[in-house]
């Protein structure tokens, strides 16, 4: 890549989410002529889908077949949110020092149900999806995610979109996301490593502790205040932290191994 053609920046959205969810971020990510590629995952978006089960490696290949089909195959920024994180984790595990830079945005490393609170976390998740119809459990994700007075217009807003999910391929993607993780691959996540968390996360911090402290260049830095969506909730300060990071690994301050 040139100055006049700098490294793109790939987002990869969250459950339930799609690419064009990163709009408000996308300005200042493409400063300097950056383009901002916004992949929608499959069961998303109208996007296809096979069997019961979407797991992290099948959201992975999709990408990379995205990408590769818009001639992005190395050199690129990744950035993820959620599921999302995730997803550019398995991405960039396989592909290494290919990728200049990684970004995870309320990330879970670890999605293997081996406790009693994972279980018990992600049965909630599923009984209250198949119990509740599409806006009674937009709704009560909403209230999790946004529960101030004053975040009613986002709480609004997420109902409104989340309403419209596919019930089977939100299932298939929520039954695909558990059973996964980085353990034991972090050798392979060799690029430059930002890490946001919200202070009000429901992931736990601790393994994302970890996970910086075993990484030769990674930072994390939490969000007091903030909880899981804090993309929205704070969608300036998000972009601007973002924006800053890609911006230092451009002019080499940060440099992979």
């Amino acid at each position: 890549m040139t100055d006049a053609h700098p490294a793109p920046v790939v987002c990869i959205h969250g459950l339930g989410s799609c690419g064009a969810d990163w709009a408000p971020l996308v300005g200042a990510l493409a400063r300097g002529g950056r383009t901002v590629l916004t992949p929608d995952l499959p069961g998303h978006a109208g996007v296809p889908y096979r069997g019961r089960r979407v797991t992290i490696r099948d959201h992975a290949a999709h990408v990379e077949r995205w990408l590769a089909a818009r001639g992005v195959r190395h050199g690129f920024h990744v950035v993820g949110m959620s599921l999302g994180a995730m997803v550019a984790l398995e991405l960039v595990a396989g592909k290494g020092s290919e990728v200049r830079s990684l970004a995870l945005l309320s990330a879970a490393i670890d999605t293997r149900l081996r406790s009693w609170r994972a279980c018990l976390v992600y049965g909630v998740r599923r009984l209250a999806f198949d119990l509740l119809g599409n806006r009674l459990h937009a709704r009560w994700l909403a209230g999790r995610l946004f529960p101030f007075a004053g975040q009613r217009a986002l709480r609004d807003d997420f109902v409104a979109r989340w309403s419209l999910v596919d019930r089977a391929a939100y299932r298939a993607c929520l039954r695909g996301s558990a059973g996964w993780t980085i353990r034991g691959r972090e050798g392979a996540l060799r690029c430059p490593t930002l890490v946001l968390r919200g202070g009000r996360d429901f992931f736990p911090g601790a393994p994302l502790r970890a996970l910086v402290g075993g990484l030769a260049t990674a930072e994390l830095v939490e969000l007091p205040g903030l909880g899981h969506a804090f993309a929205a909730e704070a969608p300036e300060l998000t972009a601007a932290t973002l924006a800053a990071f890609v911006e230092r690994v451009e002019a080499g301050e940060l440099v992979g191994h």
